[in-house]
């Protein structure tokens, strides 16, 4: 019975690894949308320079994110 548990009890971390890294991914995606948003009306000033590199990292950040989480996933 214990190997049985420990198989479990493994499943379950990894399911909990993967629903956080899903969801941190989901967090970065939310996050880059809402300072686009935030830009686009003025709330917050920025130039072009910091606007590409604000996309490029949010964009880079939730494809690495979800990435890991598939990966873990497939294990």
């Amino acid at each position: 019975m214990a190997v049985k548990e420990e198989k479990e009890k493994a499943k379950f971390v990894r399911e909990s690894v993967v629903k956080y890294f899903f969801d941190m991914s989901k967090s970065t995606f939310t996050v880059m949308v809402l300072g686009g948003m935030a830009a686009l009306f003025g709330i917050v000033e920025t130039n072009q320079v910091d606007s590409y590199w604000a996309i490029f990292w949010g964009v880079f950040l939730t494809v690495i994110l979800f990435v890991i989480g598939l990966l873990i996933s497939k294990r």
